[in-house]
């Protein structure tokens, strides 16, 4: 007898290559019986549920991350946003709770959004960036960044192409 488990696979919505590379992993999942619930905002969420039209696609809130028009702004723009993808992170959180509740999720894979771990399932989170690099702040960034990593069960970079790699 086959254990049925629920995967919640959520890649932020930050350009499309976050939801671009959770296209295999959510492809491997369904070749492995997993049953898999797609979940992010805007274009990310839109590309998932055009690549995956049968899956179960839920709406996360957004962290609303927009680039700065000259590159040397971007730290101060992100500086100013941080109240708002804060709060959203705490929503995603909220929302996740429920989730499990509801949905009977079995596991989380994240792709870079932060909110999304959970004491009761296992959780993993996926990211291409362990430091975050930010000129003369970037040992504050990547402390802060390395905070909410410890938060997952796992952390996984896909950045080698060798048979330990995704």
């Amino acid at each position: 007898m086959k254990i049925h488990k629920t995967i919640l696979v959520a890649p932020l919505n930050w350009g499309l290559g976050h939801a671009t590379r959770s296209i295999p992993i959510i492809y491997a999942l369904l070749a492995d019986g997993f049953e898999v619930i797609i979940a992010s905002d805007g274009m990310a969420l839109t590309l998932l549920q055009k690549e995956f039209p049968q899956l179960e696609g839920i709406e996360l809130p957004s962290y609303k991350i927009e680039y700065a028009k000259k590159g040397k702004r971007f730290k101060w723009k992100m500086l100013l946003r941080s109240p708002k993808v804060l709060k959203a992170i705490r929503q995603e959180r909220e929302q996740l709770k429920e989730l499990v509740k509801n949905k009977k999720i079995d596991g989380v894979i994240s792709d870079n959004r932060l909110g999304l771990y959970h004491t009761e399932i296992p959780t993993v989170f996926i990211t291409h960036q362990l430091q975050v690099l930010s000129g003369s702040t970037t040992r504050l960034t990547s402390a802060m960044h390395r905070s909410y990593i410890k938060k997952f069960d796992e952390c996984w970079v896909p950045d080698f192409a060798d048979d330990a790699n995704l």
